[in-house]
């Protein structure tokens, strides 16, 4: 067993063979970032969209349970004012709801009367009450709205413009009221 070691024939990588794994190590790293960054934007762009229709969900659940609930509507000076009688315990007792939808700094904001307003007829004067800030509906901003009522008080027409970030939506509704004065 005669073993001839030659020192000048060493086993290894050629300057070659390092640059090109290098340069193919780094084509590779590259496409997996784009790809990351891509699939990153267009999560971000459908949150944007997905957020925007569970805020117009929301709108829609909350307006229009109060305009097929009122018995009186007004939509004047951009605001949605509406009165509305709900039976609300097993002896048949009437509650009353005073409701005012607005936009403030871009905000769909619910408002309530200051103190208890009973007693409404058709020479109740919206005007008059006091009202006091609930809460936001909503985060989105809105950049357009109308409110829009027909001659009979029955049929309320709105729409609102949500923006979130690049991403806008149209939410526009007609909603009769079930109740009649």
């Amino acid at each position: 067993m005669n073993r001839n070691i030659n020192i000048n024939e060493e086993a290894a990588f050629t300057l070659i063979e390092v640059i090109i794994s290098i340069v193919l190590i780094t084509l590779i790293l590259g496409v997996l970032f784009n790809l990351n960054l891509s699939v990153w934007r267009f999560f971000n762009f459908n949150q944007d969209s997905l957020e925007l229709s569970q805020q117009a969900t929301l709108i829609a659940a909350n307006i229009n349970q109060n305009i097929r609930n009122a018995v009186y509507i007004d939509a004047s000076n951009d605001q949605l004012k509406l009165y509305s009688e709900i039976v609300e315990d097993e002896n048949l007792e009437k509650k009353e709801n005073f409701f005012r939808y607005r936009i403030d700094n871009d905000q769909l904001v619910l408002d309530k009367p200051t103190s208890d307003v009973s007693g409404f007829s058709d020479e109740t004067d919206f005007s008059s009450i006091s009202w006091v800030k609930e809460r936001n509906i909503i985060q989105a901003k809105i950049k357009k709205d109308s409110f829009e009522v027909n001659e009979d008080n029955s049929l309320v027409d709105y729409s609102l413009v949500l923006k979130n970030n690049n991403d806008s939506l149209v939410v526009e509704y007609y909603i009769k009221s079930r109740l009649k004065k």
